[in-house]
């Protein structure tokens, strides 16, 4: 019963399953995040500063379809369960840097949405396509700087305070950032829907400000269903890394690790949904990636 319950080795069922997963997950991701940084790269229309973020998060998630699928699939295809595998350790390094990346971009857009709406008049003086380059700049430099801390921790108790660390600064901190945005976002969205149905009926302002106003409501649903399939595709991975935390031994570390294996593999399907959300809600992206399919 001891070895049956500790078991190092997925199941064949597991494994077909989760091999199946992220084959397909990594191939959508890989597909559909290429089309989105290309409808940017060659569509004039979409070089505007907000843009940039979610270029930046497309080039995160392409990453993620690119090397972090291929990963989770040589593990489960060979059983690599010991924590201390030369890929496991990558997969440690990648999953840093892919879940930092990812945090901090959406943060960075629920910031970007945040000034739009409640600053709607200093948002051009605030928001520049170079100010948001440098964002993603500084993005990708934290988390890379922050993934060579790993290089560093050979012990498990330090092990564990770096992935304490790490949900704290890449996870907690930005959904802190994200909820306030988001809370003040949609609240004034309600005042501005409120304050426009008073004017629309008697004068050409009320007309624009209604149009203005149902464009940056738009905006910000789209990111927040981001948002929302990111909350709801990384919680259970992130549940497990929490439990982790009071594993009592091994056996119930590894039975861990396999469940997490299975978090991570759904988590990353997150990835491949995104640019189905652009393309359904942001006409400019619609439009883009249909002409590159077409090769027009």
């Amino acid at each position: 019963m001891e070895n049956s319950t500790c078991s190092k080795e997925f199941s064949t069922a597991s494994t077909v399953v989760l091999l199946i997963l992220n084959g397909t997950s990594g191939f959508v991701t890989v597909c559909g995040n290429f089309l989105v940084l290309m409808a940017i790269v060659s569509t004039p229309a979409l070089h505007v500063a907000s843009n940039v973020f979610i270029g930046s998060l497309a080039a995160a998630d392409f990453t993620i379809g690119l090397v972090m699928n291929p990963i989770y699939t040589v593990i489960v295809a060979r059983n690599i369960t010991d924590r201390k595998h030369g890929l496991n350790i990558a997969e440690q390094f990648l999953w840093i840097h892919t879940v930092i990346t990812t945090t901090f971009n959406l943060a960075a857009m629920s910031v970007e949405r945040y000034i739009a709406v409640i600053f709607p008049l200093r948002y051009s003086h605030v928001i520049s396509s170079r100010r948001c380059l440098v964002a993603v700049a500084g993005i990708w430099s934290f988390s890379l700087s922050f993934v060579c801390t790993r290089a560093f921790v050979y012990e498990a108790e330090d092990l564990q305070t770096l992935w304490i660390v790490h949900s704290v600064i890449a996870i907690a901190f930005p959904l802190c950032v994200i909820a306030f945005c988001y809370f003040h976002i949609f609240r004034a969205i309600n005042k501005q829907r409120r304050r426009i149905q008073q004017f629309q009926r008697t004068c050409l302002y009320g007309f624009n400000q209604n149009t203005r106003s149902e464009m940056n409501a738009k905006a910000a649903g789209t990111m927040a269903i981001v948002i929302l399939f990111f909350i709801l595709f990384w919680t259970p991975n992130i549940v497990m890394t929490i439990l982790n935390f009071f594993a009592k031994d091994d056996c119930e570390e590894m039975r861990i690790f396999q469940i997490w294996v299975w978090c991570a593999s759904v988590a990353f399907v997150g990835s491949s949904v995104n640019p189905f959300v652009y393309s359904i809600r942001i006409q400019g992206f619609r439009l883009a990636i249909k002409r590159i399919c077409c090769c027009r």
